[in-house]
């Protein structure tokens, strides 16, 4: 380490001079990156809710829940799907890759939804998409 900083001050201008390349290349990086006032921090999710009036929460998850999970499963750029059931009611978020276009994956969610309709009880609602919203809501307020 010694010599490492006696050869920084001998030389202190070649030190100097590269210093200074560095600061201009990180201007001229930073002149060029684009900015961004809300950065999107979620990946793209679409969110599903389902009512099943007077069903208990082991009906919902096995007959509503689980099969709209398993059609979901199988769509294009699905990276997760989470779920929770309580009475009467399932809610199921579905988060696509970086980089998914939101209203192309909830394009996708919807023929799966079309899919699957038919099959859940009659006493369970069409399964309904939730609006498009932001976790920056949730952030700034």
């Amino acid at each position: 380490m010694k010599p490492l900083i006696q050869w920084s001050i001998d030389h202190h201008w070649m030190v100097m001079a590269f210093s200074m390349l560095l600061l201009l290349g990180g201007i001229w990086t930073a002149r060029d990156m684009p900015v961004d006032v809300f950065p999107d921090l979620t990946a793209p999710t679409v969110t599903i809710l389902t009512e099943g009036h007077g069903m208990a929460p082991e009906e919902m998850e096995s007959l509503v829940t689980f099969p709209l999970e398993s059609a979901i499963n199988g769509a294009s750029n699905v990276r997760r799907v989470r779920s929770a059931t309580a009475l009467g009611i399932a809610v199921v978020w579905v988060e696509f890759d970086w980089g998914t276009d939101i209203f192309l994956a909830r394009q996708v969610v919807a023929e799966k939804l079309a899919l699957v309709g038919g099959t859940l009880p009659p006493q369970v609602e069409r399964p309904v998409l939730a609006p498009v919203s932001s976790i920056m809501g949730e952030i700034l307020f």
